[in-house]
This record gives C-alpha cells, structure tokens and sequence, in this order.
C-alpha cells in the first residue's frame, strides 16, 4: 500500500473512531452506559492508530533527514486549526467533566487521542510531496528540497516540475 493511500485510511479510521468517543461520551452523560467492551477497543486502537502515525512519520523523518524538533515541525506545519481548537475544546471538556462528574472510563481522553492523530495525519494529506519518493535523474534517492543530487551532482529539476 502507499504512503498517502495509509495516510488517508489512518485518516478515516482516526476520525470514525473520534466520532464513536464522542457518540460513547454523549450515552454516557445521558445516563446509558456503553459497554465496557466499546471503551477496551477504542483505548487499543488509539495505540494502534499512533503506532502507524508514528511508523509514517519516522519514514518521513528518514526521507526528511530531519531529526528531532524540525519532524515534528514538518508534521505539524499544515496542521489545521480547527483541530486545534477542538483540541482545546476536548481538553476543557475533561477538566470540567473530572471536576464535576468524574468517571472510570471518559471518552473524552481517547476522542483527545484520535483528534491529534488525525490532525496529524491531516497535516501529513496537506503536504503530499513528503509521501512520494524523489529521485535524481540517475536514480539516487533525494531530498524534495535538494535542487542537486548530494550523491551524484546532477542538477534536479524545480520542485513545480516534479512528477
């Protein structure tokens, strides 16, 4: 499978589970208890969701060759802000609701979870020239920033024109 194809489908499957939490969290302040079973599977894919979020973004860091702060800078770059500010919104929520009604199992921290997830991997959907592979003329793997290739020499041509 592609890059972006999983980002895309990481992309769905965080905001469907997102809108389960929410859903979840909705029952559960109107007195229904959701079964445990429901919070169990959210809480796991919440990992497994990030463990591929994460494997996409260290292959970016590889291609990137920028280690540390500047990959988390490439990530969040195109990060929308309307996620953000549901973000904000969800964490203003858990306080609120752990003041007010505090409970064993709030959808709000995973719906939390899945929102970052998906807006990183958003972000990732808004800069597609990081999940395609570059190469030179000759066939060296590079850099989409390089304008030549650090192995060979050979002049790249413009990003614009880059297939």
């Amino acid at each position: 499978m592609s890059l972006p194809r999983l980002v895309k489908w990481l992309r769905i499957a965080s905001w469907t589970a997102f809108a389960v939490c929410i859903v979840g969290q909705a029952f559960a302040g109107l007195g229904f208890n959701p079964p445990i079973g429901l919070y169990v599977a959210l809480f796991l894919s919440v990992f497994l969701i990030g463990t591929a979020t994460g494997i996409v973004q260290f292959k970016i860091v590889l291609i990137e060759r920028d280690w540390l702060l500047g990959s988390y800078e490439t990530l969040l770059r195109c990060f929308p802000i309307w996620v953000v500010l549901l973000c904000i919104a969800l964490v203003v929520g858990i306080v609120v609701q752990a003041l007010l009604q505090p409970t064993d199992s709030s959808y709000l921290g995973l719906a939390l979870g899945f929102a970052l997830q998906a807006g990183a991997l958003s972000s990732l959907s808004r800069q597609p020239w990081l999940l395609i592979k570059h190469a030179c003329p000759n066939g060296h793997e590079v850099n989409f920033y390089n304008r030549f290739c650090p192995t060979c020499g050979a002049l790249l041509p413009r990003s614009s024109e880059r297939t």
